[in-house]
């Protein structure tokens, strides 16, 4: 479980990273209309081009992922095929059999949210599952969508995945659950954005973001913030006092304009000092202080030291001469010699 997972979500960070974006700085989009010229006076006048839809104002940038894809069915009564042609005059139809089914494959692993799918429904419970092909099973974690179909009808079905959450998979299958019935498609879509757009119809664009890179379905930036914005669609402005335009969330600079300091860039440098010298004012005053707190400790000590010696007396010796002494043989001199000791005074 975890190491599918895990590749899954590699498969996507290396799409992501290969992809380019298809819109530009001034929020123009490469044209994807039926014509994209100068169509009678007017430019993109319809999004019914095979395989593209979404508005004509930024030019179409919603792609059908599941255009000419490779299907297959349970059993064969009509080509599956028709199920992705986007002609409504075709479709794909089963055998009368248990528990139908038709699929389509993809070509690489595709993050799967927004459906559209018109069936000739009958009575009985529909399933749109998306899954990877290594794994066999349609489980809870590759059900998108459910339906319960009370009547025979033409029921188009607008899908959105469960919990408003894509689900990552290579490939799509429609299943009909019934003892005895067929399964009959018309039109399978599934939808994506064009690199650089996002939303529902994929008419907005991600033009801040680096690159022009985000998520086609949230607009969340892949790539981080282009200067003088952030969030997490950096659709935020950066505050005019924060050096070229960098700062980060919560609206806080990460560099200042010179005269300028604080989270906000707003508060004002005296001006005597500038905001590249304050720095070294800090250091000088703090080395400064540190200096005279140790001149102050080492005069303070051999003052006391001096005043300590000047209350002790040296042991001293003193030598007094007491007198001369006449001997048979010569004169001899005798010295006294006396000790004080120390006395403190």
């Amino acid at each position: 479980m975890y190491r599918r997972w895990i590749y899954m979500c590699l498969v996507f960070y290396l799409t992501l990273e290969t992809s380019y974006s298809q819109c530009y700085d001034d929020k123009t989009c490469e044209c994807h209309c039926n014509c994209c010229s100068n169509c009678l006076g007017f430019y993109c006048t319809s999004c019914n081009r095979e395989g593209w839809s979404g508005l004509t104002a930024n030019g179409c940038q919603r792609k059908n992922i599941a255009y000419n894809q490779t299907t297959y069915q349970k059993s064969t009564n009509t080509d599956s095929s028709n199920a992705v042609d986007e002609k409504i005059s075709t479709y794909s139809r089963t055998e009368v059999q248990k528990n139908p089914w038709i699929k389509v494959k993809f070509d690489k692993i595709q993050r799967v949210k927004h459906m559209f799918i018109t069936l000739s429904a009958g009575i009985g419970s529909y399933f749109v599952y998306v899954k990877n092909s290594s794994n066999e099973n349609l489980d809870r974690e590759s059900l998108c969508a459910r339906i319960q179909n009370n009547e025979r009808q033409s029921l188009k079905w607008n899908i959105t995945c469960k919990n408003d959450q894509a689900i990552t998979g290579d490939q799509i299958v429609i299943l009909r659950e019934t003892t005895r019935g067929s399964l009959i498609v018309y039109d399978i879509k599934v939808f994506q954005c064009s690199t650089g757009t996002y939303g529902y119809l994929c008419d907005k664009t991600c033009v801040k973001c680096m690159d022009n890179q985000c998520d086609g379905f949230t607009g969340v930036c892949i790539k981080g913030c282009k200067s003088g914005w952030y969030g997490d669609r950096c659709d935020v402005e950066c505050p005019s006092d924060c050096e070229s335009g960098s700062c980060a969330s919560g609206n806080n600079c990460t560099r200042c304009l010179p005269g300028y300091h604080g989270i906000f860039c707003n508060e004002l440098i005296p001006s005597n000092s500038t905001s590249s010298t304050t720095p070294y004012v800090y250091v000088v005053a703090v080395l400064g202080g540190l200096l005279l707190v140790l001149t102050i400790t080492l005069v303070t000590f051999f003052v006391k030291r001096k005043r300590e010696r000047e209350r002790t007396i040296r042991m001293t010796y003193q030598t007094v001469q007491v007198g001369c002494q006449k001997t048979d043989h010569d004169y001899e001199c005798v010295s006294i010699e006396h000790d004080y000791g120390t006395i403190d005074s």
